[in-house]
């Protein structure tokens, strides 16, 4: 079961809705590089810059 859509929906909102901030988020990273650099700490980033704890 893919949820993407749900989570473009909550991330992006849509044009009748704002979207809305997680209220917290735990993110699990492995030690590659590239996947922290890449992944994780722009996601990170945007879910901070949007009030999440």
């Amino acid at each position: 079961v893919d949820d993407f859509d749900l989570f473009k929906k909550r991330m992006l909102g849509s044009a009748e809705k704002k979207p809305q901030p997680h209220k917290r988020a735990l993110l699990f990273v492995d030690n590659s590089g590239a996947d922290i650099v890449l992944g994780m700490l722009p996601l990170a980033r945007e879910l901070l810059r949007r009030g999440t704890e």
